[in-house]
């Protein structure tokens, strides 16, 4: 399940056509005094393995009364189960794939022409996945790997030891905004929960990377709108949040309203197979809680409070 079709249809979008038509005209403007960046962004799942048909319920007594809307809003995420409308489906996205890949290659070849290839750090990745009718479901949804596991492309034309390699390692979204910094010669700003990815890009594996993935999905702003919530005791939309641990053998989801699921994907890649171990679970459980501990708001990092309130905020590194 999750294999992209044969043939995919060809499909125009304006939207594409103007974003790359804009870029190009940006590279046209005279030369500026700071390296040049590319960030493209794509909606491209890596499609992968989980293509069985379950079903994302409410699982809490604690929500039963929202349960209905719940339903309601997930309606429009279910999937066809027809063969031949899957595929068509399937068919429709990746023509949209090819077109965005079809205006990328314009962009790298602008910067061909223009000789400023070897000068352009390019960044390539995506905000979310698509279902595609893994698990039954359309567009991005639940807990589901499908909805979070993105492509991710960056070459560093100064770093060709990693030119053409591809990296198995876990890496997140967190890792672009650190990577862009060394890039351009800045520190690494302080609230940075990633990592850079330069030490890949230059062909090695840094000690100490991490061992395994992590998202979260917060639904409440589909029942804000939906009725009263009256602050502070009414605390539903509180709970209204996952967060999943991916590990390269297990998956643990945490819900806000402390139910929880874990995976076995080594045994079913499809995300069907529960473990109920306690000598499993309760590892995840432990390093998902570890990882929310480091991870809380930052936006006091680096603050010192001292001597009556004498503080130190992080420095401003970019404006």
């Amino acid at each position: 399940g999750g294999a992209r079709s044969r043939r995919p249809y060809r499909l125009t979008g304006e939207g594409e056509r103007t974003l790359a038509r804009e870029t190009l005209r940006t590279l046209a403007e005279p030369e500026r005094d700071y390296p040049r960046l590319l960030l493209g962004l794509a909606n491209w799942p890596a499609v992968g393995a989980a293509d069985g048909i379950g079903a994302l319920t409410a699982r809490s007594a604690a929500l039963e009364e929202e349960a209905t809307r719940l339903a309601a809003v997930r309606a429009g995420a279910t999937g066809p189960t027809d063969p031949a409308e899957i595929d068509h489906l399937r068919r429709q996205y990746w023509g949209m794939i090819t077109e965005v890949d079809h205006h990328m290659g314009r962009l790298w070849q602008r910067l061909r022409d223009r000789g400023e290839w070897q000068d352009t750090v390019v960044v390539v990745t995506a905000d979310h996945g698509e279902q595609l009718c893994d698990q039954g479901l359309v567009q991005k949804a639940g807990f589901f790997e499908s909805s979070y596991h993105i492509l991710g492309i960056v070459r560093d034309p100064r770093l060709p030891g990693g030119h053409g390699t591809v990296v198995t390692d876990f890496t997140e979204n967190v890792d672009i905004v650190p990577t862009v910094a060394e890039a351009i010669g800045q520190p690494v700003p302080l609230q940075c929960d990633g990592f850079p990815l330069t030490p890949f890009l230059r062909g090695e594996r840094p000690d100490g990377w991490r061992t395994e993935a992590h998202w979260e999905w917060d639904w409440r702003d589909a029942f804000i709108p939906m009725g009263d919530h009256p602050w502070p005791w009414d605390r539903r939309l509180e709970r209204m949040n996952l967060a999943t641990l991916r590990t390269d053998r297990h998956a643990y989801v945490q819900f806000g309203e402390g139910d929880w699921l874990c995976f076995d994907l080594v045994a079913d890649p499809t995300w069907n197979t529960r473990v109920t171990d306690p000598a499993v679970v309760l590892p995840l459980a432990q390093k998902m809680l570890v990882w929310r501990q480091a991870h809380l708001d930052r936006q006091m990092t680096g603050m010192l409070l001292r001597n009556g309130g004498i503080g130190r905020r992080p420095e401003l590194l970019w404006t």
